[in-house]
């Protein structure tokens, strides 16, 4: 824990970071009006949270077109995100969803998470194409893989090292 950690200002959590966005905001902020660019963001911070609660997590913030979230490490990431993505589409959300989730221990302070494993998640989701899941490959954990074969290594702006990752369709 870092001596920032150990004076209060926050707690190294064991979480998977979960990252939505919804691909075509601004186009639609701009067609439809502030109002219901606020009301769909609204609605996804809603069901996000809902699902994620469901998982044992919960969004952490709403990003104006996304959300910042979080789940317990032990969480099925990849079916957390799907079910978040049904669940938005089913409302009629006009676009479609990119997402990232990364297993990593960032600082919670305050209700929010901090850290270099956030701006990995954040990274990862603006990858992602839309209709996709980005989840890095953990190597102690089981995953969401459905084999080695469809690991990908991409290169992440601010990290020296590429991320093992895998994409799945949400």
């Amino acid at each position: 824990m870092t001596e920032a950690c150990e004076q209060g200002r926050g707690q190294v959590v064991d979480v998977i970071v979960v990252m939505l966005d919804l691909v075509g905001f601004v186009s639609f902020t701009e067609e439809a009006g502030d109002g219901a660019a606020h009301e769909q963001a609204r609605h996804l911070v809603q069901c996000a949270d809902r699902e994620l609660r469901a998982s044992g997590g919960r969004v952490l913030k709403g990003l104006g077109d996304g959300i910042l979230g979080m789940v317990p490490p032990d969480t099925d990431a990849l079916e957390a995100v799907r079910r978040t993505a049904r669940v938005v589409s089913d409302a009629g959300v006009e676009w479609r969803l990119r997402a990232a989730a990364h297993h990593g221990a960032p600082i919670l302070r305050s209700g929010d998470l901090f850290g270099r494993d956030v701006n990995l998640a954040a990274r990862l989701c603006a990858l992602a194409s839309p209709g996709e899941v980005v989840i890095t490959v953990d190597g102690n954990s089981d995953g969401p893989r459905a084999s080695t074969d469809d690991i990908e290594l991409v290169a992440v702006r601010g990290r020296t090292d590429p991320v093992p990752v895998q994409r799945f369709a949400l």
